[in-house]
């Protein structure tokens, strides 16, 4: 070592340090996938609750049409057509605005029938249906 010879330098094992390299890109390659498949499954999970809800709707779209006045037919058609054909860009906002249109019309139509009378309420129908076309009106 005094003749002019360097020591050698202690570093890293060049084995241990690939193996930390290896691990690393799959540590991050794993949370980069955690992250896609989370994004993949709230865009589903909103889209399947936005179908279940334009469904239910849908499902509706008889009974209110028919309660209908004769002019106004045509008006709920189209509403329940745009609706359907916005299903997948509806938000949060909409569906909670479609839930509290059916829940009122719900209501009025229960109250009809509570009371004795027949629960066809024109202006329920009427009322649901503008609601329906404001929400499809906003994509």
């Amino acid at each position: 070592m005094s003749d002019g010879q360097a020591a050698p330098k202690k570093g890293m094992n060049p084995i241990l340090k690939w193996l930390l390299i290896g691990c690393g890109t799959i540590v991050v390659l794993m949370l980069g996938s955690c992250v896609l498949i989370t994004y993949a499954c709230k865009g589903a999970v909103r889209s399947f609750g936005s179908m279940a809800v334009v469904s239910g709707v849908e499902a509706m779209k008889p009974s209110v049409t028919m309660m209908l006045p004769p002019d106004a037919k045509a008006q709920g058609e189209k509403a329940f057509h745009d609706l359907a054909d916005k299903a997948s860009k509806l938000d949060a906002q909409d569906m909670k605005d479609i839930s509290e249109a059916i829940k009122t019309y719900n209501e009025a139509t229960q109250a009809k029938a509570q009371a004795g009378q027949t629960p066809i309420d024109p202006e329920a129908a009427k009322a649901l249906v503008a609601r329906i076309q404001e929400v499809a009106d906003r994509h």
